[in-house]
């Protein structure tokens, strides 16, 4: 403490004009849905967003719709509404005074701004406090109209020291009994998606706290350094490829460098492998071994409407018997080839490499795509013989904003695919894992899935989400390894050739919601969902049918999404 209190006084000395700093918004889909519905309206990439490294930074959101509010001619009401929304939201980066007020520093008047229950705008220090709720409960017919609940009561807060620190943190504390299709797949791992430490409650569910929290500064002009324990995501669709937020939070430090339309990404976090084996149980009171992830990522913009990146990351970890897993410090290094460092270090660690895109293709439209390669031989791939190494990844998806030209109706389409044993390594402390779920897509390798997401706002308030995702993938059966469960070591594989995607125990997934939600107050929401989603397994002769619906309040978070 005394040494992180000596870190933030040292950075606080820094010249205020050139290291201004932000929090970050934190993830949340509709409100990302949000910021990409303007840049793709703006028509390409807007100036210093940057928005496939999430999260997004405040400041930056805040720019780019004070830019969009000098015209307001060319937005409609309901477009003014969304705008005015994400201003008043980031209220204290705005440079629009209607905006930007500024209060005393002993000013406690709860939500006497629109977004705070309290603040302070004093000039060297800063600070947001709101309340965290969520209260959800459902039936689910198909499994006896047994009542299903979530809830979470906590707290946020955000501040920054002198405009060059910036603080956020987040405490919830959660009581859940998810529906039946969620609770097999905790039992099955032992991990609650999303989410780490739990506890059982019996047949009434679970309970478990939800820590995250975020500290950026700058170390130069065109150089920035978070240190948080949180997730990140990589990517501008529905799912990733490279990194998403599926997993629990982790502790990381992550560098951003930006200079003219080079921005340059480094990140190193702290993961959790299997802990003792205890797959299948709850996890509370265990002991959690480390491994480590290493990632780099250079974005370049092409122009206005085309950004590029390539990537490259690495898995890895050491079993030892004292329980200690030491950093190699190469990996550290930035700027890398971090498979020449694996061979140098004399290891075989999980080296994954590969490019992104977004393209703002033509007005109100803009398409985006990853690929990932694990491991990969030309001579291998060329031949057709489906070498179980040959493991790669591709992402391809497509926004339109007003579709037809009806007013905010926009419609997203993706497609992911990924090889047998993709992201797998030799055993869990090399494996693309983190808590014993994945890092990248939910349902780990040997996958082939379609999804398509709907919007519409009729009304400025009310927000309709329409969700259709179709899976197919190969299981394993009897203990037999056909490449899905990334957390199984490849060396236990059936074949080397003639592996195909989605082999195995053949099985389909179609998942589809509908969600209402009603903002009755700034970040204040009233929410309606059902659930359909049909499992069938080539060893089952009867679908397994989960029907799903639930109202909810939501108070300064999002939705819990399970589509998986």
């Amino acid at each position: 403490m005394r040494n992180l209190f000596f870190a933030i006084l040292c950075l606080s000395t820094l010249p205020a004009g050139l290291f201004a700093q932000s929090t970050d918004i934190p993830l949340n889909r509709d409100y990302h849905h949000l910021i990409d519905r303007f840049e793709i309206k703006y028509g390409g990439q807007f100036p210093g967003l940057f928005s496939t490294m999430k999260p997004i930074k405040r400041q930056h959101v805040t720019h780019m719709v004070d830019e969009l509010l000098k015209d307001t001619t060319r937005w409609n009401q309901r477009d003014l509404f969304l705008l005015r929304y994400l201003a008043e939201d980031n209220w204290e980066y705005s440079q629009n005074s209607s905006w930007n007020h500024k209060e005393e520093f002993w000013d406690f008047v709860a939500f006497r701004q629109k977004k705070d229950l309290q603040r302070t705008g004093d000039r060297w220090f800063k600070y947001h406090l709101n309340p965290v709720l969520m209260a959800n409960i459902g039936t689910e017919p198909s499994a006896g109209a047994n009542l299903r609940f979530m809830s979470t009561t906590g707290f946020e807060l955000r501040s920054s020291l002198f405009d060059k620190v910036a603080f956020y943190g987040y405490f919830g504390q959660n009581f859940s009994l998810f529906p039946d299709y969620v609770q097999d797949r905790i039992t099955e791992f032992g991990a609650i998606p999303m989410e780490g430490y739990w506890d059982s409650l019996g047949n009434r569910g679970q309970v478990y706290a939800t820590p995250r929290f975020q500290m950026s500064a700058p170390l130069a002009k065109f150089v920035d350094v978070q240190v948080g324990f949180d997730r990140l995501f990589i990517g501008n669709g529905h799912r990733s490829m490279v990194l998403s937020d599926f997993a629990n939070n982790y502790f990381y430090v992550r560098a951003n460098a930006k200079l003219g339309h080079f921005n340059y990404t480094m990140i190193q976090s702290v993961m959790r492998a299997d802990v003792n084996g205890l797959r299948g149980e709850s996890i509370a009171g265990s002991r959690y071994p480390r491994k480590y992830q290493a990632f780099h990522r250079l974005g370049i913009d092409i122009g206005k409407k085309l950004n590029i990146g390539v990537f490259e990351t690495v898995v890895y970890g050491r079993e030892r018997d004292n329980g200690r897993n030491p950093i190699e410090l190469g990996y550290m290094v930035p700027a890398i080839f971090f498979r020449a460092t694996e061979q140098q270090v004399g290891s075989a660690d999980n080296a994954l490499l590969g490019l992104d895109f977004s393209w703002h293709a033509l007005p109100g439209i803009s398409t985006y795509g990853q690929v990932m390669l694990d491991e990969f031989v030309l001579d291998e791939l060329t031949s057709g013989e489906g070498w179980w190494a040959n493991k790669w990844g591709i992402q391809a998806g497509i926004k339109i904003i007003d579709l037809l030209g009806v007013s905010h109706l926009d419609v997203q389409l993706e497609g992911n695919i990924s090889r047998p044993f993709n992201y797998t390594h030799q055993n869990n402390f090399n494996s693309y894992t983190h808590f014993l779920q994945p890092l990248a897509h939910p349902f780990g390798a040997n996958f082939r899935e379609a999804l398509a997401v709907v919007r519409y706002r009729p009304l400025d308030r009310l927000e309709l989400v329409g969700r259709g995702i179709f899976t197919q993938f190969g299981s394993e059966a009897d203990g037999v390894n056909w490449g899905h469960d990334i957390t199984e070591p490849y060396t236990t594989r059936v074949q080397d050739y003639g592996n195909t995607i989605a082999q195995g125990v053949k099985t389909n997934v179609l998942y589809t919601d509908i969600t209402a939600s009603y903002m009755v107050k700034h970040n204040v929401f009233f929410d309606f969902r059902a659930v359909f989603r049909d499992f069938s397994s080539e060893q089952s002769f009867n679908s397994n049918v989960t029907l799903f619906t639930q109202l909810g309040l939501r108070v300064n978070m999002p939705h819990r999404d399970h589509d998986f």
